[in-house]
């Protein structure tokens, strides 16, 4: 009895062995920003690193700002798993850009990830734990990888970071000066109702080293920063206006939806010290300015520091904040 168990023994620690390849890539994050104020953006780094002796698919999928070839996964300070924000329209499918990439042995990728605020709702304060992980992709072929068209891939996790989203009024210990300075202006401050609000924005690289943002490729009918700049809008009462570029969409079965504005191209733009970079917005055609009254305005945009760095920083540049009162 007692051999036949050890050699019942040997077996399920054989299956077991065969059914735990090597991890082909390890995954490591990281945040510019560990703490910040409760309503900014919350950014993470993701990162790749080929440990195996092929090569690794490391491609990226972006859309809405986040690297969606990753699973994120954030829990709060109580051990709860805090839900994705639930999209308006989710019976529409999201634009995506993709990005091929491979890394050889030994090889880190170029950082992904992204805003994960527009995924998770981290407006209350308190300390969130966020882990990544990634399925393994590869072929049969190949040792640590396994078919790309099965269900029950292997998943690679990172390593898990703290992000302590703190009070508004507060004065979070990882605040530095901004490396760019992002100003916004109207042409007036009072608009009778109807007509066309131009929003001009200037972002100007205040610190020593190259800065590099992202807009969109140009475009007959202009309006580059609709695409690639955080604008927001709140009305008179204090809430905040929903944007209501893009077009109908007629469903099979009769109804609408609005399919919302999808970015075609993009390119990088690369700001030298004390350099400038103009763009502007039509805000008339993104939120619905009709009802008399007063609108308050700022604007986010994403710089990233470092370049040549695995894991450049990113930050998120705040504007001035303008005032418009439209009339009758």
């Amino acid at each position: 009895m007692r051999i036949l168990l050890g050699i019942m023994m040997l077996g399920v620690t054989g299956i077991t062995y065969a059914q735990t390849p090597k991890q082909p890539f390890t995954i490591t994050i990281s945040t510019p920003k560990p703490e910040v104020k409760s309503g900014d953006p919350v950014y993470i780094n993701v990162v790749m690193t080929n440990t195996s002796n092929h090569d690794v698919d490391c491609g990226s999928s972006w859309s809405n700002a986040v690297d969606r070839n990753y699973l994120y996964n954030v829990v709060d300070e109580n051990g709860q798993t805090v839900p994705k924000i639930k999209r308006k329209y989710p019976q529409i499918g999201e634009s995506v850009d993709s990005f091929p990439c491979i890394i050889k042995p030994g090889e880190t990728s170029r950082p992904t990830g992204g805003m994960l605020s527009i995924l998770y709702n981290l407006h209350r304060t308190g300390k969130y734990a966020i882990q990544v992980s990634r399925p393994v992709w590869g072929d049969d072929q190949r040792p640590g990888t396994v078919g790309a068209v099965q269900n029950d891939q292997p998943e690679v996790k990172s390593n898990t970071i703290t992000i302590t989203v703190l009070p508004v009024d507060s004065n979070p210990s990882a605040d530095k000066p901004p490396p760019a300075q992002l100003s916004i202006t109207v042409e007036s401050e009072q608009v009778p109702k109807g007509s066309p609000i131009n929003l001009q924005m200037t972002l100007t690289n205040i610190s020593g080293v190259p800065l590099e943002i992202h807009t969109a490729s140009g475009k007959p009918d202009g309006g580059h920063a609709e695409d690639y700049s955080g604008i927001h809008v709140d009305n008179s009462a204090g809430v905040a206006l929903r944007r209501m570029d893009g077009y109908q969409v007629e469903r099979s079965y009769g109804s609408q939806v609005r399919m919302p504005h999808a970015v075609i191209s993009r390119r990088p733009v690369v700001l030298a010290p004390s350099d400038s970079f103009h763009d502007f917005a039509v805000l008339t055609r993104l939120f619905d300015l009709n009802e008399p009254g007063t609108y308050t305005i700022y604007v986010l945009e994403e710089v990233r520091l470092d370049r040549s760095s695995p894991q450049p920083q990113r930050i998120a540049i705040r504007s001035n904040t303008i005032h418009i009162t439209v009339t009758d």
